[in-house]
């Protein structure tokens, strides 16, 4: 009976655990890729971030200057250059959420060409800056198919994984499929 018991709440820990890292990583996404139809708790309608140039990075891999204010529509703040096929830092300060205060990141972007365009989204050794200070040290990889044409280029998510290395201090190396 108590080896049922540690199952179950094994299991019930295990699922609450993939349910926060999803909606962790929806949150992550947000600040990484800006969207009108973000299901992320973090606002960034109104981040003013530059499509026209994402666009032509993307195609012509000319990287570029981002700078995002707060405002009642945008919870990010701060300035970075994207680039594509290499990793580039990309730190923000983050208001109206109700743990993460900074994300301190590593991206990098790449196009694979498939029947349609992927694009694929790396997070390398990035942090989560918390109001509790136990930040949260990750890796995130993720893709979502291109369609270039459409009014919300991203709004095919094609997945990817979630890997929580680091709770504050604690090693924790727990991956979940997003």
């Amino acid at each position: 009976m108590k080896i049922l018991k540690y199952i179950l709440i094994s299991l019930l820990i295990n699922s609450a655990y993939a349910q926060d890292a999803t909606q962790l990583s929806k949150d992550i996404m947000a600040i990484i890729l800006p969207s009108d139809d973000s299901q992320s708790v973090i606002k960034t309608s109104g981040c003013k971030y530059q499509k026209e140039k994402w666009a032509k990075m993307l195609l012509t891999k000319e990287s570029f200057k981002e700078t995002f204010s707060f405002s009642k529509t945008c919870d990010l703040e701060g300035s970075f250059t994207p680039a594509i096929d290499k990793f580039f830092p990309l730190n923000l300060k983050i208001k109206g959420h109700k743990n993460i205060t900074e994300a301190i990141l590593q991206v990098q972007f790449s196009i694979v060409f498939e029947d349609m365009p992927v694009l694929n989204v790396v997070l390398n050794e990035s942090e989560l800056k918390t109001k509790n200070n136990e930040n949260i040290l990750f890796r995130l990889d993720y893709a979502h198919y291109l369609d270039i044409l459409s009014k919300n280029p991203l709004s095919k998510p094609k997945g990817g994984t979630f890997t929580v290395l680091k709770l504050g201090k604690k090693v924790i190396n727990k991956k979940v499929k997003i």
